[in-house]
């Protein structure tokens, strides 16, 4: 074993004695290290400050763009949430082409009232009610959402506010109504729908549009345009398609039913629909409803009647093969986008002895409001906003193509169908669209295939009239079974 000298502080080096001299060596590394530590942390607390000031100075995206940032402009810190707020009056509605409109009444609002309105676009039906739905379980129910119609009222029934005391409720008829009549929608447009002429070629047939009123007068002018199918250069006075997929549901339900319903009857009245509901019908009227619909069949053009499409409808009138079609007041784009030059207006439908010199027209959205809304007020007002001030109506009709229900000039309407649709509305000559207020049994699927019998020659106007008229009161008089 090997020794070393005392004097050479011998150790055992595996049992090395804790000496004062180590534990100060010990001491001197903690020591050190701390001050290592505190020299790093004060090294990155100048690298954050450093970069929140470049950041301040180059907002990011922007990083190739060296300009600073203008005296008195504030900048926003991303995902920086402190000067979030809130929005006063929170619209919700499910159609893009009405999302500019929209915003431009949200802004005049909000600065005439020095309030933030917000409008939430939800596209797509389903996605829109679930969405709705969404938001009221989270209690964050938009103040005022849109509505096709009644239908859709009825799924949030149970919030809506009722606004039959409004002023401007008292002003239109055009109001959505619940079932017990009171008022609970703004209706926001009004669109027609019926006959559509080609002035040039009723014009140069020598035919008056003003005299086509009754069912005489009608008859006569299919007359002397049939005689002179030659020298007008068309293929049949009336383009109609009756089939579109197979599916007849379009005309029955929004057109040619409402001929029976609300032809000459004031906008509110529904007895004719009651009376169908109860499985009860005006003989007379429905027989002449139906001679009137075999007088239109008779003078469409065969080959189009039975096998063309929409599209083939649309295409025969737009090159002039017609005189007359059946459409809405959205035709104006259609036919602009074919190349049709031609003036158009609306017609009556004519079907009856006595005048009826008005023509199909409803709303196709209302504004409701949520009862619970603590905007209520406000909400009112933009409402109230929208039906007196013309400058709103002027940005509905300018950014939406469309005649808002409560227009009072014509200057901003650029397309000739809503330019004439506001000119029976302003002389109060508006009959109702009230097809949806039918329950099912009674709609497309019923009708349908009395028309097509009809247009095919398989049946009589006579055997028309006689054949509802039977299946209404046998429907009315079956039990009804309930589902579910």
């Amino acid at each position: 074993m090997k020794y070393i000298h005392e004097d050479d502080l011998w150790v055992d080096r595996g049992r090395r004695p804790k000496t004062g001299v180590a534990k100060a060596r010990k001491t001197n590394r903690i020591q050190t290290g701390v001050l290592t530590l505190l020299a790093a942390g004060l090294l990155l607390m100048v690298l954050f400050i450093a970069i929140a000031l470049v950041s301040q100075r180059f907002p990011a995206g922007e990083s190739n763009d060296l300009t600073s940032v203008p005296s008195g402009e504030s900048v926003l810190v991303p995902d920086d949430d402190s000067d979030a707020q809130e929005p006063d009056l929170t619209i919700a509605l499910h159609r893009l082409e009405w999302v500019t409109a929209f915003e431009s009444l949200a802004k005049a609002f909000g600065t005439e009232n020095d309030v933030q309105v917000e409008v939430l676009l939800i596209s797509g039906y389903e996605d829109y009610q679930s969405t709705l739905e969404s938001l009221a379980a989270s209690n964050k129910f938009p103040d005022l959402i849109v509505v096709n119609g009644p239908d859709e009222a009825a799924n949030w029934s149970h919030r809506l506010a009722d606004l039959s005391d409004e002023p401007w409720a008292l002003k239109t008829v055009f109001g959505l109504q619940d079932d017990t009549q009171h008022v609970i929608g703004f209706p926001i447009d009004l669109a027609a729908k019926g006959l559509v002429y080609n002035k040039s070629l009723l014009d140069e047939a020598g035919i008056d549009p003003a005299v086509l009123t009754n069912r005489p007068a009608w008859e006569a002018a299919l007359q002397v345009i049939e005689k002179k199918k030659k020298q007008l250069g068309i293929h049949a006075p009336i383009s109609l398609a009756l089939h579109d997929g197979g599916q007849l549901s379009w005309y029955t339900s929004k057109y040619f039913l409402n001929i029976y319903l609300s032809s000459g009857l004031a906008y509110g009245n529904t007895q004719l629909i009651d009376q169908m509901k109860a499985g009860q019908v005006e003989m007379p009227r429905l027989q002449q409803f139906a001679d009137y619909l075999d007088l239109l069949l008779r003078y469409s053009d065969q080959e189009l009647l039975r096998q063309g499409s929409n599209q083939d409808q649309l295409r025969a009138f737009s090159q002039g093969q017609a005189v007359f079609t059946v459409g809405s007041s959205d035709l104006d784009l259609s036919l602009q986008a074919a190349g049709a030059t031609f003036e158009t207006g609306f017609l009556p439908f004519g079907a009856y002895r006595l005048d009826t010199n008005g023509i199909f027209a409803e709303s196709t959205g209302w504004l409701v409001l949520d009862r619970s809304s603590q905007n209520s007020e406000l909400a009112k007002d933009f409402l109230a906003s929208l039906a007196q001030q013309e400058g709103y109506q002027d940005m509905l009709a300018q950014d939406t193509t469309i005649l808002p229900a409560f227009q009072k000039n014509s200057h901003p309407l650029g397309q000739p169908l809503l330019l004439d649709l506001f000119v029976w509305k302003q002389a109060g000559r508006i009959y109702g669209l009230h097809q949806d207020q039918l329950p099912v049994d009674l709609g497309s699927a019923f009708w349908s295939p009395l028309i097509e019998k009809l247009a095919a020659r398989e049946i009589s106007s006579k055997q028309f009239a006689e054949n509802a008229a039977k299946a209404i009161a046998e429907q009315a008089a079956a039990p009804q079974v309930n589902v579910g």
